[in-house]
């Protein structure tokens, strides 16, 4: 410390000398040695005081910029620590995600925008193998090329897209899901999981398989009782029809040769003949009901007339009719099912719907026909149709849908308590091969 003070009495002496050489005042022109040494001394402390605080200022500045940059150093040193944290936590999150995909049961495998297999986790390589630098049209297709189904592009975009691959590599098919994956550099990933969904398809296939058979198998039993319904009308027709004929003649034959006093007997076969003749009604009726003869007789349009007429004078209900002439549109097979199925909806309505109107409306468009039964009546609750076993439901409902497949259609059912009933179901025009 004395040597710096040393130090600068030496430059404020020489600075004073050289103030003092330039300056008009001279020290020597004054009074007394003892004031020119004062005056001097006082020069001198002056220039070292202004020396030191220069040098303090020097110093001060330097100081904060120390401290500025120990600021600085400090902070860098906790954004370091920020972000090896922070590399520390994806890290984790990395693993973690590695060690889920590496326990998915189903495949996954990541690719960029460059066909590169990124990332492929133990499922695809025990499906396809090792990838050895391959692109994922090389590995999982055997192509050289990219191929034209690829959904790259789409995922790219950033949209994920579901869809369904089977591979010719190891005949099985996948449920495929490929979505977007934002690196943490900027790029884009793909991410696609597949899931084996080939016991499945089979299963599918299995199912479709035994549905085609129910339905040959029904459209067998639907034939076999139209055949049989055929016969027991036949049979109704020609032998009871004709035995009752038979025997109101001969009871005619009986009334004609009595003798005019036996009145009471007179009147029996007046009652029999009547009866007789309800029989042959009821019977006629039932042939008709069981073998739609009318239909070969007047076509499937006006037997559809005639079958709405008899419902409403059986039942009393109003009804309004928009009915298209469909007879040149469908096949004597198909006509049968549609007169049954209409027969089905108006019988349903006259048991349990307590109707009071009814609208029934065949109408075509384009290369479909529709059809159109609906009633004002109590209704039901579908759902809870729905529910029943099937031997508290019936068959009546079961059998419309099954004859609007077999037609190659759909049949719609809407009901709600206290608000009616609607059956609607539609064909194609064009005869279609059955299933």
């Amino acid at each position: 410390m004395t040597e710096v003070n040393n130090e600068i009495r030496l430059r404020a002496e020489e600075m004073v000398r050289v103030k003092a050489a330039l300056s008009p005042e001279n020290l020597e022109a004054m009074p007394s040695e003892e004031m020119r040494q004062t005056i001097y001394e006082l020069r001198v402390r002056q220039v070292e005081l202004e020396i030191q605080n220069e040098e303090l200022s020097t110093a001060q500045g330097e100081l904060n910029a120390v401290r500025a940059l120990a600021g600085a150093n400090k902070l860098l040193a906790q954004q370091i620590e920020e972000r090896k944290r922070i590399d520390e936590a994806l890290q984790v999150e990395r693993n973690k995600f590695k060690s889920i995909l590496e326990a998915m049961p189903d495949g996954v495998y990541i690719v960029n925008q460059q066909y590169d297999i990124e990332y492929t986790n133990p499922v695809v390589e025990k499906e396809f193998g090792p990838v050895k630098g391959r692109k994922c049209y090389e590995y999982l297709h055997d192509r050289m090329e990219i191929c034209p189904w690829c959904k790259n592009q789409e995922v790219f975009s950033g949209k994920s897209v579901q869809w369904e691959w089977h591979s010719s590599k190891n005949d099985k098919t996948y449920d495929r899901i490929d979505t977007p994956l934002f690196n943490t550099c900027g790029t884009i990933s793909k991410l696609q999981i597949f899931y084996d969904i080939t016991k499945r398809k089979h299963a599918e296939n299995e199912l479709r398989e035994y549905e085609k058979q129910l339905r040959d198998l029904s459209f067998q039993l639907l034939t076999a009782q139209e055949t049989e319904r055929r016969r027991i009308a036949r049979e109704l027709h020609d032998e009871l029809g004709g035995a009752m004929a038979v025997l109101k003649l001969r009871v005619s034959f009986i009334e004609k040769n009595l003798q005019p006093g036996q009145t009471m007997i007179s009147e029996e076969c007046r009652q029999t003949l009547q009866y007789i003749d309800q029989i042959i009604n009821n019977v006629h009726r039932l042939s008709r009901d069981l073998s739609p003869s009318i239909l070969e007789d007047i076509g499937l349009t006006s037997a559809l007339k005639w079958q709405i007429d008899n419902f409403v004078g059986h039942y009393g209900v109003k009804v309004a009719t928009d009915i298209e002439n469909i007879d040149h549109l469908l096949p004597k097979d198909d006509q049968i099912m549609i007169y049954r199925t209409f027969q089905e909806a108006l019988t349903n309505i006259g048991k349990h719907a307590q109707a009071k109107n009814i609208a029934v409306a065949v109408r075509t468009c384009d290369d479909r026909i529709s059809f159109l039964v609906e009633d004002d009546g109590r209704g039901f609750d579908v759902e809870e149709l729905s529910a029943k076993k099937l031997s508290e439901k019936g068959m009546g409902l079961a059998s419309m849908k099954e004859r609007a497949k077999m037609l190659g259609g759909s049949l719609h059912l809407w009901s709600e308590k206290g608000k009616g009933t609607r059956i609607a179901f539609s064909i194609p025009i064009t005869k279609v091969e059955r299933l």
